[in-house]
């Protein structure tokens, strides 16, 4: 081979992870005829028999002679049964290519490395002597034609390739110690555990009592004191009502009567407004009179009583008709009993002119009754408003104050009307309180008479019952008394008891927990698979309960 030879020839380096597509590209970009391609070992590109004779093909469409470079045993066994020869030309290559020189594992000055082929066919074996004997041709031809002292005086450098790549045991060492990391993990904090420890609960009932009031910060409270807040609500309701009441509007029925005294002979008095009386009818005299005292007359010998007598206008007290009463005897009511045989009023003619005419009128007991119903709907608006915009705060129902602040009749009481329209305004008064700090509290306070040796543990289901002992919103404040019935257990540090069965087997860590005043410990791991059958080495994954028999 000729040193013009040489210099035609393209020498392209590839990476172990170059695909297929990179290959052909840069072979159809090659200015060059013949190309050589260097190629690391373990490269891609010499994994496939299929990618090496398509390479062959597109560099045969292309009219380009492909030759390779590599100390890759496998690859150059499939270099040859695709057709491939071994360029020998490696150490110009070298001299060319020095930063990659330490990829590919080329000594300076070595000769190419002869390829080894793994016994096979016949076929297969005389492919490869064929290939062996012209890369040994091409060997000697290469040698005879390049000026010794040229390729002695250019130094071979090393081959560094654009960047390090993890070979395949690396990946699956990293694969295997990714997977125990992952078991790792899991297994310290994926399982769980809930502990219920059993023990026999002792009643424990308390009250007390908590003030609530509003100040201006919580210093100024006292132990027993909690801060509040006054909240008011105006509502109003407002209705059409009909009318019940009747009033007669008629004439009233009036009579001149005479009045006698008979009593006595000095002169009887009679008020303006004496009710005179006649079948269980009344009626009123009109005006004050006086009634002269009755005189003695001698006739044939036989003394007689002449009684004293006066007229008078009455009127019945109530129009109608049924006043229109016959002539007849009238008693004074004024006049004591003893003497209204003797002083009384009479007519002659009857009374007359009463008549009847009855209109619908407001009555009080109309008027009562709207006032009341438009309150109850003012006051439960009032306190349900107070519960709904309050909703952050505790609001006792029963502490709520209402006060009716106006009422507006539009025609008043007696008046003539088929119905009538009311409207009322109510003020809803509380004191709210928020609903922890109130809790809170409470059992503050009594904790405080749970004996040393118990513990309080409050349950679900256990209810704080409040009633309302004063409010005086006045003073802005509001007495309660609290009470809650519930139970005590041992006094038990679950924290501690979690730290010490950390990661132990479920047999060793129950004979742990239990005492006299345990009665029974139930431990449920999860999930139900855990291989390992101990509880969390996580203390935090680990939960006790207390549950009272």
């Amino acid at each position: 081979m000729t040193m013009s030879e040489k210099e035609e020839k393209n020498t392209i380096y590839l990476d172990v992870d170059e695909e297929l597509p990179s290959v052909v590209e840069k072979i159809k970009n090659s200015t060059q005829t013949q190309i050589v391609l260097v190629v690391p070992k373990g490269a891609l590109i010499l994994q496939s028999l299929i990618n090496l004779k398509l390479v062959k093909k597109n560099a045969d469409q292309e009219k380009k002679k492909i030759s390779f470079v590599t100390q890759d045993q496998v690859g150059k066994n499939l270099l040859i049964k695709s057709g491939y020869q071994i360029d020998n030309s490696v150490g110009i290559i070298k001299d060319r290519s020095s930063e990659n020189h330490e990829e590919f594992g080329i000594e300076e000055e070595a000769p190419l490395v002869p390829v080894h082929h793994f016994q096979g066919s016949s076929d297969e074996v005389t492919d490869e002597e064929t290939a062996d004997n012209e890369v040994e041709e091409d060997e000697i031809i290469e040698e005879k034609t390049l000026p010794h002292k040229e390729f002695s005086q250019k130094k071979i450098e090393s081959i560094k390739p654009p960047r390090k790549k993890f070979n395949l045991n690396f990946k699956k060492s990293a694969l295997i110690i990714l997977l125990i990391l992952i078991l790792f993990v899991i297994i310290i904090f994926g399982p769980s555990a809930t502990v219920s420890v059993s023990v026999i609960g002792e009643p424990f009932k308390q009250t007390e009592k908590i003030e609530i009031i509003e100040a201006e910060n919580k210093d100024n409270l006292t132990e027993n004191q909690v801060l509040g807040k006054i909240l008011t609500y105006e509502a109003k309701a407002q209705e059409d009502f009909q009318t019940t009441g009747k009033k007669n509007v008629g004439e009233k029925a009036k009579a001149i009567i005479t009045v006698y005294n008979s009593w006595s002979t000095e002169v009887q008095a009679v008020a303006k407004g004496s009710v005179f009386t006649k079948n269980d009818l009344e009626f009123i005299l009109l005006s004050d009179i006086s009634v002269p005292g009755a005189t003695l007359s001698l006739t044939e010998g036989k003394i007689s009583t002449v009684a004293g007598k006066t007229s008078a206008i009455i009127e019945a007290k109530e129009a109608g008709d049924n006043y229109n009463v016959s002539s007849g005897r009238f008693t004074i009511e004024s006049i004591s009993s003893e003497k209204r045989e003797k002083i009384y009023g009479e007519t002659d003619k009857g009374v007359t002119g009463g008549s009847t005419q009855e209109i619908k009128i407001i009555s009080q007991e109309d008027y009562n009754l709207a006032v009341e119903k438009l309150e109850n709907l003012a006051k439960e608006e009032a306190k349900t408003k107070l519960v709904e915009e309050n909703k952050s705060l505790q609001i006792f129902v029963d502490a709520i104050s209402t006060e009716t602040v106006d009422k507006k009749s539009s025609k008043n009481v007696g008046s003539e009307a088929d119905k009538f329209n009311l409207l009322v305004k109510v003020k809803a008064t509380v004191m709210g309180v928020d609903a922890n700090e109130y809790k809170n509290k409470f059992v503050e306070l009594i904790k405080k008479q749970v004996p040393e040796d118990k513990s309080l543990n409050l349950r679900e289901n256990d209810v704080i019952e409040t009633k309302i002992e004063t409010q005086d919103y006045a003073n802005k404040k509001m007495s309660t008394i609290s009470n809650i019935s519930t139970q005590l257990s041992p006094k038990l540090d679950l924290e501690k008891i979690k730290k010490e069965i950390i990661f132990k087997p479920i047999s060793i860590a129950q004979d742990m927990i239990k005492t006299d005043q345990i009665e029974e410990v139930i431990i449920d791991l999860k999930p139900v698979y855990n291989p390992i059958k101990r509880l969390p080495i996580i203390s935090s994954r680990i939960k006790v309960q207390i549950e009272y028999e």
